[in-house]
């Protein structure tokens, strides 16, 4: 909806595109067809790779509902709202410019330790799951499925991840890990690299 351009081509290309019917529910069909699009488009990018599936479904929902909000709008207050948003983008624009910093540090720290591309292994269902066992400590459950190279993968992020907190990572409930029985999904049978499934 922010297209800028007076490319004919690239105007009709953008006025094709599906979008939110703010007139109905999310869970319409309609709906429902543009927020799965929007997984998938955004399961695409490289930014998301490390962004788990439900925080992504969470941004879409954000999304719709943002959207028919600006649809009540009126014009001086779509204006008013266009200004402000300028405004802020202007303060957050070096932060941004950290936070891709960060990920390409990231990445580059992970494939020299590791010596491989992980970008691909970012799906919901590899995840452990957690059980919380008392306001201390947590259960990480592991997948039986999952390699003891993925493993150790996943735990070099917790450590990364612990040391981004600095001295809030106090604050974090110990862990420990459970493997759990369980068979790789066959959605992922054929997406994930052999060397994340054990033999």
């Amino acid at each position: 909806m922010n297209l800028n351009t007076d490319d004919p081509q690239k105007i009709s290309e953008n006025d094709a595109k599906m979008t939110w019917d703010v007139s109905v529910g999310l869970s319409d069909e309609v709906n429902k067809n543009v927020a799965d699009d929007l997984l998938v488009y955004l399961r695409g990018q490289s930014e998301s790779a490390f962004v788990p599936t439900k925080e992504l479904c969470g941004m879409i929902v954000n999304n719709y509902y943002n959207c028919m909000a600006n649809s009540k709008l009126s014009l001086e207050g779509k204006l008013a709202k266009k200004e402000a948003n300028r405004r802020g983008n202007r303060k957050t624009d070096v932060a941004l410019q950290e936070t891709e910093e960060n990920i390409c540090q990231t990445q580059g720290r992970l494939i020299e330790k590791f010596g491989r591309d992980y970008s691909g292994v970012f799906y919901r269902d590899v995840m452990s799951d957690d059980e919380s066992d008392t306001d201390t400590t947590v259960t990480v459950l592991r997948p039986s499925w999952r390699s003891d190279e993925l493993n150790e993968f996943f735990d070099f992020l917790d450590t990364l991840a612990i040391s981004d907190l600095g001295k809030r990572a106090g604050q974090l409930k110990a862990r420990h890990h459970v493997v759990v029985s369980k068979a790789i999904p066959r959605g992922l049978v054929a997406k994930m690299p052999a060397w994340t499934k054990r033999e």
